[in-house]
């Protein structure tokens, strides 16, 4: 799946947003673990150093093992460490060793505790452990003494109570999170792409005709920059190669113009002979009319190298555009007299048009013209129609389609594609092109719909005429 560059920059900034929470999120939960982890060690130091010190002096008999006072001081003892831990979620273990065998003292919250702990859990080495006990959290301290061994724990709930909460908070705000971020990566990410958007905004706007545009003005030195400067230059070359070769096509068609037109000249006066047999007049026939289009194409040449380089002015006069299209309409009945083609028009509302007149007339006359050399017997159909939305010229015929694939290139210069009505019949190549340009100078469309089964459909719209 394709994403664009601004959707790779929001799912960064979140991913990378992500990442940073959970390894701050993580970073947090082990502190605040450790920290009180830390805090709990501390008071249960104190703790053990409390009880060792009242073992050695005011429960020392229990060590010693005087039996006389081993039962009351045990009870007594007991009791004390009940008193103590009893109401501070603590629990207290001593074993003492003495010589009359070893006893075992609890005292605190938990009751047996010597059956809660795991199995070999006396035998630990000295230090600190966490351990589950009854389903509640413990930290355990250890310590050998000389007089047996002392164990201490003391519920360890805080942590799990705090990540109880923030889980909590967490669920139901992370959500809001989430959304907040997207919102914030796709406004950066937008702001962030706004320089591509203005060029690629400008770069649509680009055409042969006016190369000399920048990209964009967009001015800092960063990678952005340098790209769009780098484009900028590259597209100057291009203005100029495009220009030279303007001025290149114009000079070669202005210098073929005159010598063509002497030969046009001699070959017509050459056709009048009457001492020219009829094969050489076949000939000679053939060669006028070759000549007659290489004439043509230099004059198409001529006339696109002045549009393109921005040289050709409109000569605008207003005119009545249903009087051309009636002529139009005229001049092909008189070349299809021969030809099983009828010519119809359908509609041809009265419309003053402002515009030059001869390309109005050429414009028609090359789509008339177009439409009948590739009907060789059906319809060609005119109409003129003056709507809301402009002067709408519509030319239809029933001859050769143009295949699908061909119809996006149809405008193109000398484009000429095999078996198709734009490949056959001896055409320049040029007059569609010319079409366009000449539409398009007039602010109009033209668009052309074909079938390659038979039968096309050229509309021309031009925009409302001002009253």
């Amino acid at each position: 799946m394709n994403y664009s560059i601004r959707t790779h920059l929001i799912l960064l900034i979140v991913g990378v947003f992500l990442f940073i929470f959970l390894f701050l999120f993580l970073a947090a939960g082990t502190s605040l673990y450790l920290s009180l982890n830390q805090s709990m060690d501390t008071n249960l130091e104190i703790e053990e150093k409390r009880l060792a010190e009242m073992i050695d002096s005011e429960f020392h008999a229990l060590v010693a093992g005087e039996a006389e006072q081993q039962k009351t001081l045990s009870d007594e003892f007991v009791e004390e460490l009940n008193e103590l831990y009893l109401y501070k979620h603590q629990f207290v273990m001593i074993s003492l060793e003495s010589n009359t065998g070893r006893h075992v003292y609890t005292g605190g919250e938990r009751e047996h505790m010597q059956s809660l702990l795991a199995g070999g859990f006396l035998s630990h080495p000295d230090g600190f452990y966490s351990s589950d006990l009854d389903n509640k959290q413990y930290r355990i301290l250890i310590r050998r003494k000389k007089w047996g061994r002392l164990i201490i724990g003391a519920e360890n709930q805080a942590f799990f109570e705090v990540a109880d909460e923030f889980k909590t908070i967490l669920l139901a705000g992370f959500p809001l999170l989430i959304l907040m971020v997207i919102t914030a990566a796709n406004f950066l990410a937008r702001r962030a792409m706004r320089p591509v958007v203005s060029a690629a905004e400008k770069a649509e706007e680009i055409t042969l005709a006016n190369l000399e545009n920048d990209l964009s003005d967009y001015d800092k030195k960063d990678e952005f920059g340098i790209l769009l400067n780098t484009l900028n230059h590259m597209i100057a070359r291009l203005d100029q190669g495009v220009k030279q070769i303007r001025r290149f096509t114009q000079d070669a068609a202005h210098e073929l113009r005159t010598p063509i037109s002497i030969i046009r000249g001699e070959l017509e006066l050459l056709s009048q002979e009457k001492k020219i047999s009829g094969e050489n007049r076949a000939a000679l026939q053939k060669t006028l009319d070759k000549t007659i289009l290489l004439h043509k194409i230099v004059d198409d040449l001529m006339l696109l190298a002045r549009s393109d380089s921005g040289r050709y002015e409109l000569n605008t006069t207003v005119f009545a555009l249903d009087r051309i299209v009636r002529d139009t309409v005229e001049d092909i009945l008189l070349l299809s007299e021969r030809r099983p083609v009828e010519i119809v028009l359908d509609q041809c509302d009265a419309v003053s048009f402002s515009g030059d007149e001869p390309l109005i007339r050429r414009l028609l006359l090359n789509l008339a013209d177009n439409a009948l050399k590739y009907t060789e017997k059906g319809l060609i159909s005119f109409a003129l129609r003056n709507r809301p939305e402009g002067s709408e010229i519509r030319i239809s015929d029933t001859g050769v389609g143009i295949p699908e694939a061909d119809l996006p290139h149809i405008f193109d210069r000398f484009y000429r594609a095999e078996n198709a009505r734009t490949g056959t019949g001896g055409g320049s190549g040029l007059g569609l092109s010319i079409s366009q340009w000449i539409v398009g100078a007039h602010g109009g469309d033209i668009k052309i719909e074909s079938r390659s089964s038979g039968g096309t459909t050229v509309t021309i719209l031009f925009p409302p005429q001002n009253s």
